[in-house]
């Protein structure tokens, strides 16, 4: 295991045509307005040592999805605390 190895292969490209049709089956990767891709943060003194996050693949989701709406994608963060000793 390495740290910030990319754990999944590219979703659609940040330009992407809407889907036609979206289900419970349909990649939540897919159906994010922020395309996205799960990366491995891994740090043997913390408890997990494997966590994944996800990385934003766009700055901004597709217009084609929001229209003239201003977005924009920001990561999710969260704490986690370290061992001690």
């Amino acid at each position: 295991m390495r740290h910030g190895e990319q754990i999944t292969t590219s979703s659609t490209s940040c330009n992407s045509k809407k889907l036609d049709v979206i289900s419970a089956e349909t990649p939540l990767r897919e159906r994010a307005l922020c395309k996205f891709e799960y990366v491995l943060n891994y740090n043997p003194r913390r408890l997990p040592a494997a966590l994944t996050e996800v990385k934003c693949s766009c700055d901004r989701p597709n217009s084609k999805l929001v229209g003239k709406r201003i977005f924009e994608c920001e990561h999710l963060r969260y704490q986690v605390s370290r061992r001690g000793g």
